[in-house]
């Protein structure tokens, strides 16, 4: 996460620089120096073991989405408070618009399609409807009619 922080901040100071920038890439530069440590001891292993330059570059690229995907796990899984597991389809250039400043400034910024999983989520319009159904009767949650559905989706809904 603190490599995401260093790449984040740096493309912040290069449109405006301040000190909470300055200061941000000074504590995350230790990170960035181990990866890059990490990068090229093991281009240098790979090299050395027969291995050609374009085998090494797909391994770290694997294992940059391999990484990727575990830690938005990890992160969608404690915020929704339940197993999530994200698998990386395709990564392609920067995502956000084609002005000069998005190119540049936005590139890591990746379209990156992922699959869902999971039951598909309810209507938001009938999630919101129940819960208007519930403000104006003054029911109990457990008496939202059937038609609007499970009426602990409906509550859990309307608590976040």
């Amino acid at each position: 996460m603190l490599l995401w922080l260093y790449i984040i901040t740096k493309k912040v100071s290069e449109l405006k620089k301040g000190p909470v920038a300055n200061l941000l890439l000074e504590a995350t530069e230790p990170v960035v120096m181990n990866a890059i440590y990490h990068r090229a001891a093991y281009t240098y292993d790979g090299l050395s073991n027969g291995k050609t330059l374009i085998e090494i570059v797909h391994d770290l690229d694997d294992e940059r989405v391999k990484g990727t995907e575990q830690h938005a796990a990890i992160l969608l899984s404690g915020i929704f408070k339940k197993q999530i597991e994200v698998k990386i389809l395709s990564i392609k250039p920067g995502a956000r618009g084609t002005s000069k400043l998005a190119k540049k400034y936005l590139s890591f910024d990746s379209k990156i399609p992922i699959a869902k999983t999971g039951r598909p989520p309810k209507d938001n319009r009938l999630i919101f409807n129940a819960i208007l159904w519930i403000a104006r009767s003054g029911a109990a949650w457990r008496d939202l009619p059937e038609r609007f559905g499970s009426w602990k989706t409906v509550y859990s809904r309307f608590c976040k």
